[in-house]
């Protein structure tokens, strides 16, 4: 609190940011030019509270805690919003994106959907559907547009039903309810069909099968058969 302005701006900067990140990056968020931020940089890294060199961090993630708690809650999300924006010019990659997005209030933004589906797609490629559910969860609440509400409630109730999660049953009902083409309305049936299996409720998985299969035309017959063998 005692060191100078620009030195506390650079600091929330940090703070917002997250990960070790750049002085460009930092400056950029704060709106500090290139020598404010030189000079905030040294200021705080004398009094011990950042690295000396880049990239920029707290030495003490308490003190990165302490400085982020004492942002006003509504500057935070303006500047978690920037610093997506930021982050996207400069072709970060979807996750760090994606990581200020949920701290966001939701505004029916399809470019917000875009970037948390993508940084879903590759937290399930890097095998980690956790990440995955919370990245669908909060483009489900954006909302999404409709055209595309029904693959992300399909892969988010496959990433949850991975998990064992019981919303996923639940998320792929909402999928099925929404699909009207019958080849997607037969591979979500046999998505959903895995949990209710396990969940004990073979009988409903397989009239569900049974149904969803008698819908296909005759050039679904490939599909057909997967069903029957489900």
């Amino acid at each position: 609190a005692r060191l100078p302005a620009a030195a506390r701006e650079l600091a929330s900067a940090v703070a917002v940011l997250g990960a070790p990140c750049s002085l460009a990056d930092a400056a950029a968020l704060a709106g500090l030019d290139e020598d404010a931020a030189i000079v905030a940089a040294d200021a705080l890294a004398a009094q011990g509270l950042i690295a000396a060199s880049e990239p920029l961090r707290f030495v003490h993630p308490i003190v990165r805690t302490a400085v982020y708690a004492e942002l006003p809650s509504h500057r935070r999300l303006r500047w978690h919003r920037r610093a997506a924006c930021l982050l996207d010019e400069a072709g970060a990659p979807t996750d760090r994106i994606a990581v200020h997005l949920l701290a966001v209030e939701p505004s029916e933004d399809p470019a917000v959907v875009g970037v948390l589906c993508s940084a879903a797609a590759a937290a399930l490629a890097a095998g980690a559907p956790e990440s995955a559910v919370r990245y669908l969860s909060r483009a489900l609440a954006e909302p999404p547009p409709a055209r595309a509400r029904v693959r992300i409630l399909r892969q988010l109730g496959a990433a949850e039903a991975s998990l064992h999660k019981p919303e996923g049953v639940e998320h792929l009902r909402d999928a099925l309810r929404l699909s009207s083409e019958p080849s997607q309305r037969a591979q979500i049936a046999r998505q959903l069909a895995v949990p209710l299996m396990h969940g004990g409720h073979v009988r409903e998985a397989v009239t569900l099968l049974e149904r969803v299969a008698g819908e296909l035309t005759p050039g679904h017959g490939g599909l057909r058969l997967e069903l029957e063998a489900d």
